[in-house]
C-alpha cells in the first residue's frame, strides 16, 4: 500500500517516486502542494484506491504519515 500511496502523490505533484519519503512528503515540503493539488491528490486517491474521504478529513491529508493511516483505515473497513 505505502508504494501505491507513493506512485499516486509522484502522479499528482510531478515528483519521482523514489523522493517520496515520510520526511520529504507534506504540505510544508513540497512548493507544488496548494488547493487544487490538495483536491487532485484526495481525487486520485479516491480512485487509486476506491475509497471515498469524508469532507472532515480532507484538510487532515497533508502529510504522508496521515495519508497512509486515513487510506488504511478506509480499505479495511472495506
Amino acid at each position: 500500500m505505502q508504494e501505491r500511496i507513493k506512485h499516486v502523490i509522484a502522479a499528482v505533484f510531478g515528483l519521482d517516486d523514489q523522493t517520496i519519503t515520510e520526511e520529504s512528503c507534506s504540505i510544508n515540503t513540497i512548493e507544488q502542494w496548494d488547493s487544487l493539488q490538495q483536491i487532485r491528490l484526495v481525487l486520485a486517491l479516491e480512485q487509486e484506491f476506491g475509497i471515498e474521504f469524508d469532507d472532515e478529513e480532507i484538510p487532515q491529508l497533508t502529510n504522508f504519515s496521515t495519508i497512509q493511516s486515513l487510506v488504511s483505515d478506509k480499505t479495511l473497513v472495506m
